[in-house]
C-alpha cells in the first residue's frame, strides 16, 4: 500500500474522556485518541476564513476529506460553538498509522425482528434521524445529524448497538488516504515474482527460484476472460494500453461517475490492475499473473477526496452483485462492521451462492501482534509481503530518512533486522491472523501514465496472490470460494528456512508466523484446482471400472461445458483420456460404455478458458 506522509509532531496516545471505544463484531474496541486533534467540518465555505482567521489559536491545520484536521488546545465543544464550524470531533490513530474520525453519521443494521419505526423511534426528541437507506439494502440505514448539535455519533452509536435491536451500529469512519506505497523506477522491467533465476532485481541480488512458480502455472492455464478480478482501490487507468483489453465496466464508488477511472494523477489502483491481470502475449509491456482473466476497475478512494467506511462497503457489495469472483483490497481501514458486513456477503452470496475470493494486504508497518484491517477479518485472505529471497520483506533499526513521523502507540519489530532486499522503511506485518505471503517489492508492473514501473508494499503483494486466486478458478470455475482458499494457502511453498508448525486444528496445513502458509505457489495450485474438477455421475465421483450406460447421464465438471452424443456409440479403453469442447453440461446418452481395466478420466475444456492438456 502507498506510503501515507504524517506530519512531524509530538503527538501523545490518551483516552477519550467521554467514549474511547466502538463495538466492532458485538466486542468493544479501545480507540487509541490523540490529544488536542480535531477533524472538522465547516459552514459553506467558511474553512477558508476560518484558517484565515484563526491561525494564531492552532498549532497545525491539514486539509482531510471535507475538512480539516485541526490540532488545538480547545475542547471539542468549545471548538463546536464557533459559528464557522459545523462539527467537531476527536481524531483517533490506528494499527497501520491512519489518522482517522468520523462524520456526523452512523451505520445502523436492523435485526430482523427490529422495524425502521422501531429506530426511527430510538431518536425521538433527537437532532439524529434516518438519513438514507443503504444503496444496497440489506436492512441497512444512514444516520444522520445534519445540525451539528446533537449528541456525539459515537456516544450514540454505542447507545444504539447496547439496546440489542440492531445487529450493529456504528459511525460512518473517516481516515486520510488509505494508500502507503507508490511505485518507483520506472526504467526496469524485471519480474521475479513470475519467475527468479537469481538474477540481480533492482540492485539486489536475488534467490534462484525465490518466486510464484507462475510460468510453469501458465502451461496449465494463463486465465479464464469469465474469471473477473476486482481492484477496489483508487481507480484503474482505463486507457493503458496493456490493460485495456482485459478491462470490463466498473464503478466508481466515491460517486464521481468516472466508471472506475482514477483522477488527479492516482496510480496505485493502476499498478494493482496490472500485477493481477496486465494483458499478456501482447509484446508489449508486462504480463500479470492471470493475464487472461477480466479486471474490474472499483474506486473507492482517492488522494483529494474523502472516503469512508460506508463506501468502501458499496465497493464490496457492487463487485460480487455483478458478478466479480475475486476481490483484491490493497487499503487499510479502522475495523468496521458495515466492511466486514459487505465481505461476508461477498464469500457467502457472491459467485451465485458459492461465495467470491477475498484478499487484502496484512499492512507494512512491520508490527508482529496485529494485521490491518481488513485483512485480518476471518472471511478475508491476508497477504503478507515476501522478497526476491524468499524471506518476509522486514525492516530495519534505523530507519532515519525514511518517513516524517510514523505516529502511533503500537511498536513495530524492530530486532530481524532488514530483509535482503535492502529497504529498510518498511516491514511487512505479520502474526496470528496470517494466511500467504506473496512478492511485494520490486514488482514490476502498469503506471497510470501508460507507463511501466516498480511497485512495493504489501499493494504488491495483494494482486500477487489475487492473480493466482483468478488461475485456481480459471482451472475449475465451480469450486466453492472456500475451496479456492483452501487451495491456495494449501499449496503455498515453505520458502525461507522458516519453521512452520503443524496444528491439527488448522484446515490449510503447516504455518509460520511470518510466512504464514508459505509463499503462494501458482503451479501447485492449479494443478490441485485441475484435479478437483473430478468427473461427476449423477453427484458420484466416478473415475475408473467397467460401467455401461442404459439411460442418459449428465456429466458436471471443471468448466461446465455441454456435448451430447447423437448416437452414444462411445467405448472408453486404454486408458483412453476424453475431452469434451462447448458448451455447460455433457450428456452420456444410451451406448456409453466404460471397459474393465480402463481409466475413465473426462477432461473438460471450455473455449474461452482453455486448460492445457
Amino acid at each position: 500500500m502507498k506510503y501515507i506522509t504524517i506530519i512531524i509532531l509530538a503527538f501523545s496516545v490518551t483516552a477519550l474522556e467521554a467514549q474511547n471505544f466502538y463495538y466492532y463484531q458485538g466486542e468493544k474496541v479501545t480507540l487509541n485518541t490523540l490529544e488536542n486533534q480535531y477533524y472538522v467540518e465547516f459552514q459553506g465555505d467558511d474553512d477558508k476564513r476560518f484558517a484565515e482567521n484563526n491561525s494564531s489559536d492552532f498549532m497545525s491545520l491539514s486539509p482531510v476529506g471535507a475538512g480539516l484536521i485541526v490540532e488545538s488546545s480547545f475542547s471539542k465543544n468549545k471548538l463546536s460553538d464557533n459559528p464557522s464550524i459545523k462539527f467537531a470531533n476527536p481524531l483517533f490513530i490506528n494499527e497501520s498509522n491512519q489518522r482517522f474520525s468520523y462524520y456526523n453519521e452512523i451505520i445502523v443494521k436492523l435485526k430482523d425482528d427490529t422495524s425502521l419505526r422501531e429506530l426511527e423511534k430510538q431518536l425521538t426528541n433527537s437532532a439524529w434521524a434516518v438519513c438514507s437507506e443503504y444503496d444496497h439494502g440489506f436492512n441497512i440505514h444512514v444516520l444522520c445529524d445534519r445540525s451539528g448539535e446533537g449528541k456525539d455519533g459515537l456516544e450514540l452509536a454505542n447507545e444504539l448497538f447496547e439496546s440489542g435491536l440492531f445487529h450493529y451500529a456504528e459511525p460512518n469512519f473517516i481516515a486520510e488516504n488509505p494508500e502507503q506505497y507508490i511505485p518507483n523506477d520506472p526504467d526496469i522491467s524485471l519480474q521475479y515474482s513470475l519467475e527468479n533465476d537469481g538474477g540481480i532485481y533492482n540492485n539486489d541480488i536475488g534467490t534462484s527460484g525465490a518466486d510464484m512458480n507462475v510460468l510453469d502455472a501458465w502451461d496449465v492455464t494463463t486465465g479464464c476472460s469469465e474469471i473477473v478480478i476486482a481492484i477496489i482501490d483508487d481507480g484503474v487507468n482505463l486507457n493503458h494500453p496493456d490493460l485495456t483489453a482485459n478491462l470490463i465496466p466498473g464503478f466508481d464508488a466515491l460517486g464521481f461517475g468516472t466508471g472506475g477511472a482514477p483522477q488527479n494523477g492516482d496510480t496505485h489502483g493502476t499498478a494493482c490492475a496490472g500485477t493481477a491481470a496486465a494483458k499478456g502475449d501482447n509484446g508489449i509491456g508486462v504480463a500479470g499473473v492471470a493475464f487472461d482473466c477480466s479486471i474490474m476497475p472499483i474506486r473507492a478512494f482517492a488522494s483529494e477526496i474523502s472516503t469512508s467506511s460506508l463506501v468502501f462497503a458499496t465497493a464490496i457489495d457492487w463487485a460480487w452483485m455483478n458478478d466479480a469472483d475475486v476481490l483484491s483490497n490493497s487499503w487499510t481501514w479502522s475495523a468496521s462492521n458495515a466492511i466486514s458486513d459487505a465481505i461476508d456477503r461477498a464469500v457467502t452470496q457472491g459467485r451465485n451462492g458459492i461465495g467470491c475470493v477475498v484478499l487484502a494486504s496484512s499492512g507494512n508497518s512491520n508490527f508482529s501482534n496485529v494485521l490491518a484491517f481488513p485483512a485480518r477479518d476471518n472471511n478475508v485472505i491476508a497477504v503478507g509481503a515476501s522478497n526476491m529471497c524468499d524471506e518476509r520483506k522486514s525492516a530495519g533499526i534505523d530507519t532515519t530518512g525514511c518517513f516524517d513521523v510514523v505516529v502511533t502507540n503500537l511498536q513495530p519489530d524492530i530486532t530481524g533486522g532488514v530483509s535482503c532486499d535492502n529497504d529498510r522503511c518498511w516491514g511487512s506485518n505479520y502474526g496470528d491472523d496470517l494466511d500467504i505471503v506473496a512478492p511485494g517489492i520490486s514488482v514490476r508492473t502498469t503506471f497510470g501514465s501508460n507507463t511501466y514501473g516498480w511497485f512495493k508494499g504489501t499493494s504488491a503483494a495483494c494482486p500477487n496472490a489475487a492473480g493466482v486466486a483468478a488461475l485456481i478458478l480459471s482451472t475449475n470455475d465451480q469450486l466453492p470460494g472456500i475451496q479456492a482458499k483452501n487451495i491456495l494457502l494449501s499449496t503455498a511453498r515453505k520458502a525461507g528456512g522458516y519453521t512452520y508448525t503443524i496444528d491439527l486444528t488448522n484446515p490449510f496445513g503447516s504455518w509460520n508466523n511470518e510466512m504464514g502458509h508459505g509463499v503462494v505457489d501458482a503451479y501447485e495450485a492449479v494443478l490441485t484446482a485441475l484435479a478437483s474438477a473430478r468427473l461427476y455421475i449423477q453427484n458420484r465421483i466416478y473415475s475408473s471400472g467397467a460401467s455401461s450406460f442404459f439411460q442418459s447421464y449428465e456429466i458436471r465438471a471443471g468448466e461446465n461445458v455441454t456435448n451430447s452424443q447423437p448416437n452414444g456409440a462411445v467405448v472408453v479403453q486404454n486408458n483412453a483420456l476424453v475431452h469434451y469442447n462447448t458448451g455447460k453440461r455433457i450428456l452420456l446418452r444410451p451406448g456409453f460404455e466404460a471397459q474393465t481395466g480402463s481409466d475413465f478420466r473426462a477432461r473438460i475444456l471450455n473455449i474461452n478458458c482453455p486448460v492445457k492438456l
